[in-house]
């Protein structure tokens, strides 16, 4: 799992538009804390990471999910997109949905609780060591943004 201290976050040094607090919640195992990052109000939203190749078993299918919850209040996160870059030319990568949207769920039960989305499926198949995995949720229109808590990315073997 790449968590939140592991990522790329666009002006999250700046108090007026991230908070990072420690949350027991995340994990299952209650008795883990990690960092997490809540958007309290930005406009150009960038949350990039990468995974080094070589951590990932070869001939085996992963699926990314972003672990986030959008609070009550969320506005403007309804509209990102997710990108990955495999450093291998010819893998295929399936975005989940197609059009590479994160697709939170918005039931009324749903929020304020961690969600685990699913973003893309891919297959490490080659022999290649080197390289990372990039990926990225991403927003840079005019549109107001906040209420989305991000704790990080996994990549989990199918």
């Amino acid at each position: 799992m790449v968590l939140q201290e592991g990522l790329t976050i666009a002006w999250i040094e700046d108090p007026l538009y991230w908070h990072r607090t420690t949350v027991s919640d995340l994990s299952r195992d209650l008795s883990v804390e990690v960092q997490v990052a809540e958007l309290r109000n930005i406009r150009w939203l960038d949350i990039s990471g990468k995974l080094r190749w070589e951590t990932l078993s070869r001939n085996t299918k992963y699926e990314i999910q972003l672990h986030a919850k959008l609070l009550k209040d969320n506005t403007g996160c309804n509209d990102l997109k997710f990108e990955v870059a495999l450093p291998v030319p010819d893998a295929k990568v399936k975005l989940i949905p197609l059009d590479g949207k994160v697709q939170f769920n918005t039931d009324e039960e749903k929020e304020g609780k961690w969600q685990d989305i699913s973003l893309c499926e891919f297959e490490r198949k080659d022999d290649t060591e080197e390289g990372e995995v990039k990926f990225c949720v991403h927003n840079h229109s005019d549109i107001w943004k906040r209420g989305l808590v991000v704790g990080g990315f996994s990549f989990k073997p199918m």
